[in-house]
């Protein structure tokens, strides 16, 4: 039985957690395996939870850190601790295996690691990305954050990394004491990051290797906006949408197990819908035509469309030579529902679309704006349908459910 990933959102909701996130730590094994040596076998994946912290109390810090933030940085991990504690039994209670990570707790001594890596795995989870000083940053709150881990066997579907969005920001590169932080993550100077922890932990209050001098320069990218205004700039993940269209409503279901293989659990399924708004695929496809919409939990980045669009191309002229009633037994349309968007991928060029790659094109096909999906002067008839606004509208409420976490 497959996890519901709303049970994971609605814990966040009940905790007041600022994220939660799902990695695939088989996969992460493959390409790391050094960072997961002690973690057992029988972990598949890792659902990182994080909590802001108080923007007031990081503020105070100039040129070390202050008794406020250490008792800040302490009651944050041990908030942490106690929700992690709390998942990995509701998640024993289920019938799964699980095992919570302390946010902050040396397992080798004088290797100063922990079980596991919180922030690469909050990474490999979609959190963030990997910052300058090697923290994890969060898009909206920057290095103001800490996190904790639940290892768990239940088969919750995993996020998907962001690009670095630290574009030409370096203010943690100008506020380090001992010029640690370098251009680059890699180039990181631990040894002196960790010397000038080991002077920090003799003052009066503190006792412990805590700094904060790098986290209250990150406050989050829309704090560095000038400087992001002349850097690349990545989407968040989408949500992938794929449109069929077949007269034998008995391939809507094969055609869903082969697009699983391929792109993980369905999530949402449209009705099946007439499609008598033109009547352009009868010739290859034939009479009585219906259609049928899925998307899926799995979201993927942008710039995947046209992988994914030559790959039911694929599969479409598999069908055909399986199912030779007629020349094209059934029509796959992929596309990605965003916030702002739907955006449909074809092979026909016009000028209303923009190519992508490898002969195939995007084209806007919905705009959202208004609270709700408007049609555009070149949207397919089918497209502006009530039953059709209606499901995608659906699906962009569970992206934006996803997405607020």
């Amino acid at each position: 039985m497959e996890s519901n990933s709303q049970d994971l959102d609605q814990f966040a909701k009940q905790h007041k957690l600022a994220t939660i996130r799902v990695a695939d730590i088989d996969k992460l094994r493959e390409q790391e395996p050094e960072a997961l040596k002690n973690v057992p076998a029988e972990f598949s994946r890792a659902i990182v939870i994080g909590i802001r912290l108080v923007d007031a109390v990081i503020d105070q810090i100039e040129d070390r850190p202050t008794p406020l933030y250490f008792h800040l940085y302490r009651q944050a991990n041990f908030a942490l601790d106690r929700i992690a504690y709390r998942l990995a039994l509701e998640l024993q209670d289920t019938g799964y295996h699980s095992m919570a990570v302390p946010a902050s707790q040396i397992t080798e001594p004088g290797s100063r690691r922990g079980l596991v890596s919180h922030r690469l795995l909050g990474y490999v989870a979609g959190i963030g990305w990997i910052g300058r000083p090697t923290l994890l940053i969060h898009p909206e709150y920057g290095a103001r954050m800490r996190y904790a881990t639940v290892l768990t066997d239940a088969p919750y579907h995993p996020g998907i990394p962001m690009e670095n969005r630290c574009g030409e920001c370096r203010e943690c590169i100008e506020v380090c004491p001992v010029t640690a932080i370098k251009e680059s993550s890699r180039e990181f100077d631990l040894d002196a990051c960790y010397d000038k922890l080991n002077e920090f932990r003799k003052l009066p209050f503190i006792g412990q290797h805590v700094c904060g001098i790098c986290v209250r320069a990150c406050s989050g990218p829309r704090a560095c906006e000038e400087d992001l205004m002349s850097s690349p700039t990545f989407p968040e993940p989408v949500t992938l949408i794929v449109g069929m269209i077949t007269s034998r409503t008995d391939l809507f279901d094969r055609a869903e197990e082969e697009l699983n293989k391929f792109y993980g659990p369905t999530d949402l399924k449209s009705d099946i819908f007439d499609f008598s708004f033109t009547d352009y695929y009868e010739k290859e496809m034939g009479p009585n035509l219906k259609r049928k919409f899925l998307s899926f939990k799995n979201k993927i980045n942008p710039d995947q469309l046209s992988e994914i669009k030559l790959k039911t191309n694929e599969q479409e002229r598999i069908f055909a030579e399986k199912e030779p009633f007629v020349s094209r037994p059934i029509n796959l349309d992929p596309g990605y529902i965003s916030p702002s968007k739907l955006v449909l991928a074809t092979t026909k060029n016009y000028a209303h679309r923009i190519y992508l790659r490898d002969g195939i094109y995007a084209e806007v096909t919905l705009i959202y704006r208004n609270k709700r999906f408007e049609h555009l002067d070149t949207t397919f008839p089918d497209y502006r349908s009530d039953e059709y606004i209606e499901y995608f509208t659906q699906v962009r409420n569970r992206l934006m459910a996803i997405s607020r976490i």
